[in-house]
């Protein structure tokens, strides 16, 4: 799975985007995100500008007990 997002002029997380084939781990990996704190802007020119990142997510899965 791979997350993209956007870190912009304020720092904060936006456009968030996933790429997984299961369809509710996409929807708690955007969830998990937007609870990202604020982080400082990327600059250039001494000014803050949006910055894009993209994170590969891994995830152990077991199974459950019946």
């Amino acid at each position: 799975m791979k997350v993209f997002f956007t870190i912009n002029e304020a720092g904060e997380v936006e456009n968030i985007k996933v790429h997984s084939p299961y369809p509710v781990l996409n929807e708690e990996l955007k969830r998990v995100f937007r609870l990202t704190p604020h982080m400082l802007p990327g600059l250039q020119q001494r000014k803050p500008v949006k910055v894009r990142f993209g994170l590969p997510v891994m995830f152990k899965a077991r199974k459950v007990k019946k």
